[in-house]
């Protein structure tokens, strides 16, 4: 999923509508690693940034802005549904493995959500659903791990949500902690 995709059409919406500029990150997820496509959002994010910035992702999105923000500096991290796509979450099962391929695997293996935690220097907001709580319970680990071990952190569980950005108590929670700077 890109960040044009409809489901992220309501925060471009609500986020112009409250006067901040949103730039959507194009990102190939294709036959790339999380590594490559952080490398693409650092160049898109230093090209681009303004004298404050906001950095929203969802999912593997999330991931790239986490392990990327002390780099960035942004001024606060949105971090909804933060996959468990690190050295910490090695006992994958083989279906997911295939599923998100042997290459971008081999690359979380090389990064460590606690340690990126413990030095982040960035206010972050860390959304879970509990829905996908249940159904994936690496990513609440992996959400209350970092949200624990960073600084400045906090860990929003939104009710009833599932692994869906447009859902609509996930928009109420993401619009409170918008409301909230």
């Amino acid at each position: 999923m890109t960040a044009s995709h409809k489901s992220f059409s309501w925060l471009t919406e609500y986020l112009a509508h409250k006067g901040y500029s949103v730039l959507k990150v194009p990102v190939d997820w294709r036959y790339t690693t999380i590594s490559d496509n952080a490398q693409e959002f650092k160049d898109f994010f230093n090209k681009n940034k303004g004298a404050i910035n906001y950095i929203l992702g969802f999912s593997y999105g999330a991931v790239i802005a986490f392990i990327t923000a002390n780099e960035l500096s942004p001024n606060k991290l949105f971090l909804c549904s933060l996959s468990p796509t690190f050295s910490e979450d090695r006992a994958w099962e083989r279906k997911w493995i295939k599923y998100i391929g042997k290459r971008r695997y081999e690359d979380s293996l090389g990064r460590s959500s606690l340690e990126i935690a413990r030095v982040l220097r960035i206010p972050s907001v860390l959304f879970c659903g509990e829905k996908e709580a249940v159904k994936y319970p690496a990513l609440i680990k992996r959400s209350k791990e970092v949200s624990q071990k960073a600084a400045g952190s906090k860990l929003v569980m939104v009710k009833g949500a599932p692994h869906q950005i447009d859902f609509l108590e996930y928009i109420e929670a993401i619009k409170r902690e918008i409301e909230a700077l």
